[in-house]
This record gives C-alpha cells, structure tokens and sequence, in this order.
C-alpha cells in the first residue's frame, strides 16, 4: 500500500506537468528549432544521518544520495521537475569500558519523492535558475544492541517507520554541451519536518508510537546530469 502511494503521487505530477508540456508544443525557439520540453537527469549529492538514540554512543555518517529527474520545460522560462531518490547507509558502534560493553549496528533507508519548481534564465550555453523543491521522504530504520555487563546481558533489535515532510529553496545553474546534454549544480536549503515514528515494538499498543516533534534544517549541493529530447 505505501508503495502504491507513493507511485500514485509520483503519476500525478509527471502527468500534470506532461499535459503543461503539451500546450506549449508549437513554439519554437529563436533560431527556429523546437523548443526542448522534456529530459530525464540524474544527481549525486550527500547526506549526514545521526546512527543511535543514547546520547553517549551516537556518531553521524554522510553518505551519497542519488536521485533520479524529469525536467519538464513548460515555457522559456519555467520548470517543473518531478524527482526521486534512494539513500542506503549502515553504522556500527562497539564500546568497551572495563567489565562493561556496548554494540550496535543499524541500517537506514530513504527514499523521497517530491517536485521541483523552477524560474530559468537563459544565457547562450549556460542556464541558471532559482526555486522550490519540496516532497515527502519514506524512512525504515532497523537496529540491533546489546549491552552487557557481570551477571547482566541485555539484546534487542527494532524497525521503526517514519514519512517526514520537506521543503526548501534552491539555486543552480547548468551548462549545455548540446541542445540535448547537459551538466550543472544545485545548492539546496531544506527544511524537514519529521513525523511520526511506528515500530514493531509498539504495534499493539498505538500510544507507545514515538511522537517527534523536530524541525530541521540543512544545507545540501548536487551534481546534476541531464539528457534533453
């Protein structure tokens, strides 16, 4: 069910933008060639996750994020670019301190789907452009731990569920080795709104479910690749 959400949500804006598209089939550029309306495109960026709930054994972890674009040039100046990506990272933490001792490993997984709006600038073989992103990111966390100490051992493992809400704006600017190919960079300001974490822990029980009520904020660079038709 929740990926069938996901791919519903994920249709509607490809579908409203391709229809934009469609009116705006039968102009043409300056140099009398059809305008170029729809690509598909690729990043790389970073991502910086905190791995542990006990104050004294966190770290944070950055890892490579790698989305997936589908810039959709409505005009000579607008875009709209429906986006998503994937985000897998592992952490492990192992403390010692005399007789007592401390592990942990989880395994993160994100994946966002949302949409970008853009105002374009055209210049020769440059474009730069400013903006909105904003979507919904789909967490799983599943952790393992154990604590032990004389005459006590303790074990346990979890999967917890979260959606977090995000949006921000950001600025970029690509440039094109052909009508067709281009490469670019995006700075992104985001901020996160996390929602409500499920585990199995609390299945039964719907008052136990963690209730967070963060905010955040976070500033993050791409490297974009595009392909035009």
């Amino acid at each position: 069910m929740k990926w069938f959400k996901r791919l519903v949500f994920l249709s509607m804006v490809l579908f409203f933008g391709l229809s934009l598209q469609a009116q705006e089939d039968g102009e043409s550029n300056d140099a009398g060639h059809p305008k170029t309306k729809f690509g598909i495109g690729i990043s790389i960026g970073t991502n910086t996750h905190r791995f542990g709930d006990d104050e004294d054994y966190k770290f944070y972890k950055t890892g490579a994020v790698m989305g997936i674009y589908v810039p959709i040039n409505i005009n000579g100046k607008w875009r709209m670019e429906p986006e998503v990506s994937f985000n897998t990272m592992s952490g492990k933490i192992n403390s010692e301190e005399g007789i007592y001792s401390y592990s942990s490993s989880s395994t993160l997984k994100i994946s966002r789907y949302g949409v970008g709006v853009l105002y374009r600038k055209k210049r020769e073989q440059t474009e730069t452009y400013l903006g909105v992103r904003f979507g919904k990111a789909f967490v799983e966390d599943k952790s393992s731990s154990s604590y032990e100490e004389p005459g006590y051992e303790n074990a346990r493992s979890e999967k917890r569920n979260r959606s977090d809400l995000y949006l921000g704006p950001v600025a970029g600017g690509e440039y094109y080795f052909s009508p067709f190919f281009s490469i670019g960079g995006e700075a992104q300001v985001i901020y996160t709104k996390v929602g409500r974490t499920y585990g199995d822990e609390y299945e039964d029980d719907e008052d136990g479910n963690i209730d967070f009520d963060v905010h955040a904020w976070d500033t993050r660079a791409h490297l974009f690749v595009r392909w035009y038709f």
